[in-house]
């Protein structure tokens, strides 16, 4: 029986150049205790707000999810909640959502 992560080859190819630095952040933000949802969004503004491309922000939170669902493993079934706060920043990023909450 293979109990490998289905989504972990898409994530690899697209996470190919994510910036390190802000992958870290992603990901630490994900777990946090307190507001982890905005601390997320602070790092996108925050890098948006610095010029950097929403592509490459969007990398960095394909990496951060990659990181995420290796951490949870197949014991999880490769699902995490963390996961799901990385996701809804994308979705705030590519205007996938209300357009209030857009970044």
């Amino acid at each position: 029986m293979n109990h490998s992560d289905p989504l972990a080859e898409s994530l690899r190819e697209s996470a190919v150049g994510a910036d390190r630095e802000m992958t870290g952040a992603l990901v630490a933000a994900a777990y946090a205790e307190h507001d982890p949802d905005a601390q997320l969004a602070g790092i996108a503004v925050s890098a948006v707000a610095a010029g950097t491309d929403p592509e490459d922000i969007l990398r960095a939170c394909d990496a951060a999810r990659l990181e995420i669902r290796t951490r949870a493993g197949s014991a999880q079934g490769y699902d995490d909640q963390a996961e799901d706060r990385v996701l809804d920043v994308m979705d705030r990023l590519t205007e996938w959502c209300h357009p209030d909450c857009r970044i």
